[in-house]
């Protein structure tokens, strides 16, 4: 499920699982923090490594888990894009995805 509605913002909460997307690339992020109205989340940056049938040109298998010291950033409600931004990329919350594009 990719949350990126008006209402997502109101959804955001600490633990919420997601991914940071920039370009085709996208890496793995947990909200660590929510401002109070939350126009400002904070987003830690977790492992990932390649699978035992990990094709990186093919189809990418990723096994994700947590890192309590990973990345921490903050990124900033944008109205435009009905999403949270970092960058220039984009959050999105729902689950934890990883992809490297292979044409880089």
């Amino acid at each position: 499920m990719r949350v990126n509605d008006s209402d997502s913002r109101q959804r955001i909460s600490i633990g919420d699982k997601g991914y940071y997307q920039i370009g085709s690339d996208s890496y793995p992020i947990t909200c660590i923090s929510v401002s109070p109205k939350k126009a400002k989340i904070g987003i830690r940056f977790e492992s990932f490594s390649p699978g035992d049938k990990h094709d990186y040109y093919g189809v990418q298998q990723w096994i994700i888990l947590p890192n309590i010291n990973g990345r921490i950033d903050f990124a900033y409600w944008s109205t435009i894009s009905n999403t949270y931004r970092l960058e220039s990329g984009h959050c999105y919350f729902g689950h934890w995805r990883a992809y490297k594009d292979p044409s880089f």
